[in-house]
């Protein structure tokens, strides 16, 4: 029987660092973007302001009676906006970045009647990203809750090791 340290191991080892998960040229796997529960909210907050504004992503559902407005936090509404700009601009590395507040995932976070879009179900004009480049993922913990939506359990190297929804 094997120590609890020996299957953390096993999952690192089988861990991909959630910035390499951009489909690949021929790769039909959808991927969406979420916002990361760990960061502040101010940070959040002005990713949101700039999803909605600058970045030209329909906010509508995540305001109030909105399809998405429930539940009501800012990682619940950045997660959606970040998803949408995303998938406007052809699911770019870069257009999942913001500022370090959001990473990809290939489990779909839609749930109810708030659906979140993937490559090629609606269509719009890409805007310019040049303040959001790719980095690498925050901080040194183990796992993370959001409203019972999804846990992400990282590696002290700072490595996705799951996303659970």
């Amino acid at each position: 029987m094997g120590s609890g340290r020996e299957h953390v191991q096993e999952k690192a080892d089988a861990a991909i660092p959630m910035n390499t998960l951009s489909t690949p040229e021929g790769n039909t796997t959808p991927t969406w973007c979420v916002a990361l529960p760990w960061v502040s909210e101010d940070d959040l907050e002005d990713a949101l302001d700039w999803a909605c504004g600058p970045g030209k992503v329909d906010c509508s559902p995540i305001q109030p009676r909105g399809v998405c407005y429930e539940p009501d936090t800012i990682v619940s509404h950045a997660s959606f906006a970040f998803n949408t700009y995303y998938q406007q601009n052809a699911n770019s590395d870069a257009a999942c970045y913001f500022e370090g507040t959001a990473t990809l995932t290939t489990k779909n976070p839609s749930y109810g009647k708030c659906v979140y879009s993937t490559l090629g179900s609606k269509s719009s004009s890409a805007s310019a990203f040049s303040k959001y480049k790719p980095s690498s993922i925050g901080e040194n913990t183990n796992e993370y809750s959001l409203d019972m939506r999804f846990k992400l359990n990282t590696s002290k190297e700072n490595r996705v090791m799951s996303i659970e929804l």
